[in-house]
């Protein structure tokens, strides 16, 4: 996932932060998702709406790689593997 420099997340970050005390289910998330991506590919030719959906995509996988997969394989050490 390309990362952004300090000085272009600060001004992003407040945006995040406002947002973070106004989401409670995923469905909160899920409709910011999805309005912010509509917001984003109004009037947007393919090409551009394809590489929204895939920094979309890229930051699910990045978040399944950083967070989701270290917590699985805490619980396999907890709990042992099924294999």
């Amino acid at each position: 996932m390309p990362y952004i420099t300090l000085e272009a997340r600060r001004p992003l970050a407040k945006a995040v932060s406002d947002l973070e005390d106004l989401i409670f289910k995923p469905g909160d998330l899920a409709y910011v998702i999805y309005s912010l991506l509509l917001h984003l590919c109004k009037d947007q030719p393919y090409e551009q709406i394809a590489a929204w959906r895939g920094a979309a995509q890229d930051a699910i996988a990045e978040h399944y790689r950083r967070f989701v997969a270290h917590y699985e394989d805490s619980k396999i050490v907890d709990n042992g593997d099924i294999l």
